[in-house]
């Protein structure tokens, strides 16, 4: 992912992780998220992907995938690329909502973050993601143990049949992803070949 400006990368970074900031903050209460956090999230990363295709192809740089062919056709990648992180990302927390790991808030938030990032850099969300499920998990069930109330660690509140939501491991996921990939390149802290 590419960014046009510095300006453009920390303002990107922080619509998406206030977005991801409420979505928390309802899920962790009640083990929901909201549909106009998640629609709000996902109008946001289409619009700043649109945004920004159009900058970097207005500068003659390639925005995703079509080529350096201007901001008309820079913008149609920018729609593109959050189509298809749109896509995986709803793709896969589909399947865990059939299997009932999930809510229909966690495939809607998923989605909405995959607009934003891409199907590529979700797919790094989603690994950090499942990294925090498990360490958040075996954290409570620890908790749990430690009271002596073992089979509390694996019941929620608000639905029984849900460990935890998924809300928090993903807005982790993207922390890391802008903390170590895109904001040190974009801002300049590293150079961009590494």
């Amino acid at each position: 992912m590419t960014f046009p400006a510095p300006g453009f990368a920390w303002a990107f970074a922080a619509l998406l992780l206030a977005g991801l900031s409420a979505a928390c903050w309802h899920d962790l209460r009640t083990l929901r998220v909201p549909k106009p956090v998640t629609l709000g999230l996902l109008a946001g990363g289409v619009l700043m992907n649109l945004v920004r295709g159009a900058w970097v192809g207005a500068d003659g740089a390639e925005a995703w995938s079509l080529g350096p062919n201007g901001a008309a056709v820079g913008a149609l990648d920018g729609f593109l690329f959050a189509l298809a992180g749109f896509a995986v990302g709803f793709g896969v927390f589909f399947v865990l909502w059939v299997f009932g790991v999930g809510g229909g808030g966690d495939v809607k938030l998923a989605a909405a973050v995959g607009a934003w990032v891409g199907p590529k850099l979700f797919l790094f969300v989603l690994a950090v993601a499942l990294v925090a499920v498990t360490v958040l998990t075996l954290a409570r069930m620890a908790g749990a143990l430690l009271r002596g109330r073992p089979g509390q660690g694996l019941r929620a509140k608000a639905a029984p049949w849900r460990l935890l939501s998924f809300s928090l491991p993903m807005t982790l996921g993207v922390i890391v992803l802008l903390a170590l990939l895109v904001l040190p390149v974009q801002v300049r802290l590293v150079p961009a070949g590494g």
